[in-house]
């Protein structure tokens, strides 16, 4: 019984990582789950090894010392001349200003400064955060 549970959860998370990348692939509008799963879609047709990492991000001089509960971020990371480059479609696209999305190309997100990124960003994941030090 625990079996098909976790089985029927892992079906619903595919189907609804499937409907995240097209909406996303259609109507060329995302956040950040959205930028991150169409990326590792294209990377895994190239067949280039890529990761989707989770973990929190702090966008704020408010949030500075202050841990998250709850995952909030999703960005990637692609391996590429032996090593991994980490990659934030997310902020690669953009910035909010006063509420209202500013589309503003940034490619330093594009195999990005560890030392900018750590600024920001906390992988869950123990293996991503010695690529932040």
């Amino acid at each position: 019984m625990i079996y098909q549970n976790k089985e029927s959860l892992k079906r619903l998370k595919d189907y609804k990582n499937r409907q995240t990348i097209v909406e996303a692939f259609e109507t060329k509008k995302a956040v950040c789950l959205g930028y991150a799963l169409l990326f590792n879609k294209v990377c895994n047709a190239l067949k280039i090894k890529n990761e989707l990492i989770y973990g929190y991000t702090r966008s704020s001089v408010e949030q500075i010392g202050k841990m998250v509960s709850n995952k909030n971020h999703v960005w990637n990371a692609v391996y590429v001349e032996n090593e991994w480059k980490l990659i934030d479609l997310t902020y690669g696209a953009g910035y909010n200003y006063r509420g209202v999305w500013q589309k503003y190309l940034d490619v330093s997100f594009f195999d990005v400064n560890k030392e900018k990124l750590r600024l920001t960003h906390f992988p869950s994941k123990v293996f991503w955060r010695k690529y932040l030090k």
